[in-house]
């Protein structure tokens, strides 16, 4: 019950970009202490994640590879405790204080945001919460005046957010704008294969088990728009 509670706040929270209206689950200790110890993921990552927010990076890196233990069955974590976790860090990403917030701070937090809705996804069907998200996102990627001088200067980091957001957004319109940026992005890195383009996702969050099958199906929808734009 308590689940279904968590998920439909937090759907109603992105839909209409407000704070959630629980408190949100506590994030169980039991995690971090059976993860230990754990690589975190440099910060240099994510440049223009607020101060405030970098304590989740580590989180994060706990949850993806508790998860993929998981799947390995090899880990005692239950997976009730490790869908709280997540649920955790959700909230977090969106109960924030965004009162000076800029595009580029709200950028990374919407990357990881949809990261972490890409290895749980638990909003109720038929939810409009990708589009808005992804609508979100596109609305901050295209305020030049404040984000090409900085976050699309970090093209790794952008190729990332395009294909976290291709590999999930359905409406055809905002999935052709993530598509062309990754197809942007590749080509700025000079990447000609999937293996190197999987090298460079690697290289943020990942989780083997989800990740392969969702980026590889952007790549090739990728590949097809790349065709079409020669």
């Amino acid at each position: 019950m308590f689940a279904y509670h968590y998920s439909a706040d937090l759907c109603g929270s992105i839909d209409f970009l407000r704070r959630p209206y629980f408190e949100a689950p506590l994030y169980s200790s039991e995690i971090s202490r059976a993860m230990l110890p754990v690589q975190s993921l440099s910060a240099s990552r994510f440049p223009h994640l607020p101060e405030s927010l970098r304590w989740i990076l580590p989180r994060i890196q706990e949850v993806s590879r508790c998860l993929t233990l998981i799947h390995l069955q090899q880990t005692d974590i239950h997976p009730t405790t490790l869908r709280e976790g997540i649920t955790s860090l959700k909230y977090a990403l969106i109960s924030c204080d965004t009162t000076n917030e800029t595009s580029s701070q709200r950028i990374s937090r919407i990357s990881l945001l949809m990261y972490l809705i890409t290895i749980l996804n638990d909003l109720p069907r038929g939810a409009s919460s990708f589009h808005m998200l992804g609508q979100k996102l596109r609305s901050d990627l295209e305020d030049v005046d404040d984000v090409a001088s900085d976050v699309e200067s970090n093209t790794e980091f952008m190729m990332w957010t395009m294909f976290l957001a291709a590999s999930i957004i359905n409406e055809d319109e905002t999935r052709a704008y993530f598509l062309s940026g990754a197809v942007t992005a590749v080509r700025s890195l000079r990447l000609s294969s999937w293996e190197e383009v999987e090298a460079v996702l690697r290289s943020f969050f990942w989780v083997e088990e989800i990740h392969v099958s969702c980026s590889r199906r952007a790549w090739e929808a990728m590949c097809t728009v790349q065709q079409s734009t020669i």
